[in-house]
């Protein structure tokens, strides 16, 4: 291993607050790691990694002014699907120590958050080279506005941040042909319009941005018979109602009850939805993805109110001025009309190719069954662990295939995975103690006198779900993609 090199610190400006940065006569950056991106999983590596570790130093990059990554181009309006407590990094709090489902963090918030991480914790450690606006190629880091460039030398590893590829629908093109004359705006930009201006708005697409899409238009005058939402498929939805320190270990403990009695897959959902741990959205139709959106049982009533609803049909092939072509129909509509709101992107795009988190000289953040940013936290937990070889590595934090399970059958292999995981981590007693003590953990903000009465109940449901599994139900392992 190479020593590592201390740069005198340089001090550039992030709205007014001091950032490390590039001396300009600097020209090679030692480090122990190369961080690529600042979003959650980057900043949430970084975090837990300065508190494991005495000595590494890192370089951390994105091409971005400022640490936030997707939330930087998200729509204004946007908000955490889960309790605040629960996101960010290990070190810092986000908005309130409290679990509740009423608790979350908007855009602003977050990105207000990953700044003050920086400047209260990355850079008075001294250990962390702060670049943005800047890009990494062929061992150097170039900056974007000056074309500045600067040699990186890494001692341990490059770490990837950007093997789960998030999509926002603002950041590239709809997926189908647009006429002439169709007026058809990414979800961030309804806060910016008159609205008024039209009498019909249809919504594309059946995930939580579409769904946060129509609750702000609700909520901004615009009446539910004006909205036509297009779903081609329907998503069975998780209730963010239990999302508390009390209830939440009856959630966990009710969806694996349910897990352990049902006969099929589509059982074991109806058994949760009959027990109040899921949601959908039209009770009439069987829902065919399962992709972690959640709503309060307020919102759900509130979205239920749009009752012209496409689905069935395929997804839209093209909107011509005067219809809507799907896979398999076609719907009149009047351009001169219409506003078309697209939020049809999909939040992480699975890989095509498998991969290891940990390979000589890299480490390729991944999905392990938790959060990204716990998922990160943990990663580089592992990595502190200098007597482990990369391959003892992996078998701590195993990826899982599905970097966000769609189908109800995908999500059934994301739970035994996840929970086959976190049984690996309980028999490691340094890797169990911060687990259980993480802020990014759930079960951390639920009192130990609540967590002890289902103790022992969650861990008898975790094996018997495992065996389940394991003993061939449904056949899901047997069939379950390489």
């Amino acid at each position: 291993r190479l020593p590592p090199v201390r740069l005198r610190r340089a001090v550039m400006c992030l709205d007014g607050n001091a950032v490390e940065g590039l001396q300009e006569d600097s020209k090679t950056i030692v480090c122990d790691y190369l961080v690529i991106g600042a979003g959650a999983s980057g900043m949430a590596f970084v975090d837990a990694l300065l508190a494991s570790t005495t000595d590494a130093t890192v370089a951390l990059v994105d091409c971005n002014g400022q640490p936030g990554g997707h939330w930087i181009d998200a729509y204004s309006f946007v908000s955490l699907h889960e309790p605040a407590v629960w996101y960010g990094v290990p070190s810092t709090v986000l908005n309130t120590t409290e679990m509740a489902p009423d608790k979350l963090a908007n855009k602003a918030d977050i990105l207000k958050y990953y700044k003050r991480v920086v400047n209260d914790v990355f850079v008075p450690s001294g250990r962390v080279h702060v670049l943005f606006d800047c890009r990494f190629q062929d061992g150097a880091v170039q900056n974007i506005c000056t074309g500045e460039k600067i040699q990186i030398d890494v001692c341990r590893s490059v770490v990837d941040t950007s093997y789960g590829k998030i999509q926002v629908p603002s950041k590239r093109a709809p997926p189908f042909h647009i006429a002439a004359g169709v007026q058809v705006v990414p979800l961030n930009d309804i806060t910016q319009i008159d609205m008024r201006q039209y009498q019909t708005y249809v919504v594309v697409g059946a995930g939580k941005s579409s769904m946060d899409a129509i609750t702000c238009m609700l909520g901004n005058g615009i009446k539910a018979e004006q909205v036509v939402w297009v779903r081609p498929r329907e998503s069975w939805i998780t209730p963010r109602d239990m999302m508390d320190s009390q209830q939440y270990p009856l959630f966990v403990k009710g969806t694996l009850e349910a897990l352990v009695e049902a006969e099929t897959v589509d059982d074991a959902f109806k058994l949760m939805e009959s027990r109040g741990l899921r949601y959908r959205i039209d009770q009439s139709t069987t829902p065919m993805l399962h992709k972690g959106a959640t709503l309060t049982m307020q919102e759900l009533v509130q979205l239920r109110k749009v009752t012209d609803v496409i689905t069935g049909k395929g997804r839209i092939r093209s909107i011509e001025r005067d219809r809507i072509i799907f896979e398999h129909d076609e719907r009149l509509m009047d351009a001169a009309s219409t506003l078309y709101i697209d939020c049809a992107a999909y939040a992480f795009e699975n890989s095509e190719t498998s991969q290891t988190v940990f390979s000589p000289a890299q480490v390729t953040l991944q999905c392990l069954g938790g959060s990204y940013c716990l998922d990160a936290a943990r990663t580089a937990m592992v990595e502190s662990l200098e007597d482990l070889s990369d391959e003892q590595k992996n078998l701590l934090c195993q990826s899982l295939p599905y970097l966000s399970p769609s189908t109800p059958e995908e999500w059934m292999y994301f739970q035994y995975d996840s929970l086959k995981g976190f049984n690996t981590w309980a028999k490691h007693p340094q890797l169990s103690e911060w687990l259980n003590t993480c802020r990014l953990n759930h079960f951390a903000h639920v009192p130990e006198s609540v967590k002890s009465v289902h103790a022992s109940s969650l861990e008898h449901l975790r094996d018997q779900f495992i065996s389940k599994m394991e003993s061939g139900w449904e056949g899901l392992l047997n069939n379950r993609p390489a």
